[in-house]
């Protein structure tokens, strides 16, 4: 064991902020492949993936999770794709601890919903009301 938890689970089940309380209340450093991508490439995967294809945001995550194999004593959220490769899989069942995040469909909804919601809200603010998305 490398003293690693390794968060998996759909996008929006909480993978991020279950990591941060497990290092808030742990010595663990908490790491999520989402942000890391985000600061070397200066968008988030969604964008990545509307601008650069999937294939190319999964050979990110996978190069990402190359370099954090070597590291220890981590909470790691590993985005949604980053399970869809049987080899990034197999890594980080052997960085650690693998627990499989789910919820219900019901609460998921909610989420993406409200997330949407403050979207628009963010883009009106920033925007004016008179504009349209």
């Amino acid at each position: 064991m490398t003293g690693n938890i390794i968060l998996i689970g759909f996008m929006g089940v909480g993978k991020d902020t279950i990591g941060k309380i497990i290092a808030h209340r742990t010595t663990l450093r908490f790491v999520s492949t989402d942000h890391e991508i985000l600061k070397k490439e200066g968008e988030p995967i969604h964008q990545i993936i509307e601008k650069k294809g999937e294939s190319y945001s999964r050979q990110l995550e996978s190069d990402l999770i190359q370099i954090l194999k070597k590291r220890r004593n981590m909470t790691l959220a590993a985005g949604c794709g980053c399970v869809f490769s049987p080899q990034n899989r197999n890594i980080l069942q052997e960085m650690g601890s693998v627990v499989h995040l789910t919820v219900e469909p019901a609460l998921l909804e909610t989420r993406f919903f409200v997330v949407t919601l403050l979207c628009v809200v963010n883009y009106f603010l920033r925007n004016g009301a008179g504009h349209s998305p």
